[in-house]
């Protein structure tokens, strides 16, 4: 070989290991977006008002909630408790499947925003995520709307402090609680315009709009929270050991999984089967997590997850137990009763518990076996799922599924809350948000719905 071949050969070599080493710093994990510079076409983002304005009513209807929506007969009204629907927003509509619209899954209002999170109702991953505009309750506008293919959305949170990015400058961060068809839980972060809208990057930095992701290894992601520099995140599916597709032995992160929110790295973990939700009680410094199994727990946690205090506090009915009561006693089918979750205020969590009803716990009572402070059970005749609770001005709304939202208060005695009336819009209510005039659900198909208390 000549002389001047083998130095064309040497040149050729040491461009490729440059080349190399230029792909290699690309790809490192330096904390940022893991997609890098690779385009993901799945992934649309539309910060337009004029583009939804079909999908959102506005109107002025005065619902009595004591006596006009009530599905079950044997809750007596106490008094007179009205409501006025104040607005509508319809769901995005799904491309093909069992189901013609997205399923409002779950809903925090931020200001003078709400964000929405999207699923569908079928075996079809797909979902959405919608800020909507609420800085006039009386005529409220989506602002902006991503939409992801083969991901769902089942939960949220929007940060309550700014964020200082040298590209995007100053933003609001926003964690997603995402199911991807071939990573199961994914947590995924976003971020948020001063606006509120979903900030969309322009120019070499077009495919950031996912910024950073963390694939949990788990079945399904059910909550987020931030407390401190740290994330909580909730992820569901059996606690077991399972062979992966490169045919490694892996342990799957089911229950409650703590992120550093510097570089998404694992800071603490605790395992346990079907974390439905996990929540932070200031009051006694805990994380607070529910374990959604035939017999239900919560596990009362350091914010390091190094202790864990386990509560029983009985049955829980849930897609595959066998003691499901299904469609007998219960409008919401077994698909559709899969979410449950808790709210904590002072030192009482409140849990629900499906089609067994709600429950209230005292967080202090340093009790096993703890008895309810409180409880809304369903009967036969008293029907419904319950998915979520809020506390609103002093009242407990209820989102109880297919029978709608469950209007309640704190009882002059005894432990039975007492039942003030319902209302049952369109879509079954998966969760109930409120502000300090409304009260917003996020009800299924039937999408969002805006009431004010008169």
């Amino acid at each position: 070989m000549s002389r001047l071949s083998l130095r064309s050969l040497w040149v050729v070599g040491i461009i490729i290991a440059l080349f190399a080493l230029v792909l290699a710093s690309c790809s490192k994990d330096d904390g940022k977006s893991p997609f890098g510079s690779n385009t993901d076409e799945d992934i649309t983002v539309v910060n337009d008002d004029a583009a939804f304005t079909s999908r959102v009513t506005t109107m002025d209807e005065v619902v009595n909630v004591a006596s006009s929506s009530l599905k079950a007969a044997s809750v007596v009204p106490s008094n007179s408790y009205t409501l006025k629907l104040v607005a509508h927003v319809d769901p995005p509509l799904a491309d093909q499947g069992k189901s013609d619209k997205l399923s409002a899954s779950f809903v925090q209002v931020v200001g003078d925003k709400a964000y929405v999170t999207y699923h569908r109702q079928d075996d079809i991953v797909k979902g959405a995520f919608e800020v909507i505009d609420m800085s006039d309750p009386k005529h409220p506008q989506i602002s902006s709307q991503l939409t992801y293919g083969n991901v769902e959305f089942n939960a949220l949170n929007v940060d309550d402090q700014t964020y200082s990015d040298p590209d995007a400058g100053t933003v609001t961060r926003c964690w997603l609680a995402c199911d991807d068809h071939k990573d199961g839980a994914v947590l995924r972060e976003l971020y948020l315009e001063a606006n509120g809208d979903i900030y969309y990057p322009t120019g070499k930095n077009k495919n950031k709009i996912i910024q950073r992701d963390k694939v949990l290894d788990a079945p399904s992601s059910n909550a987020v929270f931030r407390h401190g520099d740290y994330l909580y995140f909730a992820a569901g599916g059996e606690e077991k050991t399972i062979t992966n597709s490169k045919g490694e032995t892996i342990t799957l992160n089911t229950g409650i999984t703590k992120i550093a929110l510097s570089d998404f790295s694992t800071a603490a973990r605790v395992r346990f089967s079907y974390a439905k939700y996990a929540a932070y009680a200031a009051n006694v410094d805990k994380v607070v997590g529910f374990e959604g199994v035939a017999d239900a727990k919560l596990h009362v946690l350091a914010p390091d997850l190094s202790s864990d205090d386990v509560m029983n506090i009985g049955n829980y009915y849930y897609p595959g137990n066998s003691n499901n009561p299904g469609t007998s006693d219960n409008h919401t089918t077994p698909d559709y009763q899969g979410k449950s979750t808790i709210t904590v205020d002072g030192n009482l969590v409140f849990v629900s518990l499906g089609a067994v009803g709600l429950k209230a716990f005292d967080l202090t009572a340093g009790q096993t076996d703890p008895t309810p402070v409180y409880q809304y059970l369903l009967t036969d005749q008293n029907v419904g799922n319950v998915n979520a609770v809020t506390l609103f001005n002093g009242d407990i709304m209820i989102a109880n599924g297919a029978d709608g939202l469950v209007v309640a208060s704190i009882p002059a005695q005894g432990t039975d809350l007492e039942i003030l009336g319902s209302y049952n819009p369109e879509g079954s209510v998966n969760y109930v948000a409120g502000t300090n005039d409304y009260i917003i659900l996020a009800a299924g198909t039937g999408g969002l719905y805006i009431l004010k208390k008169v």
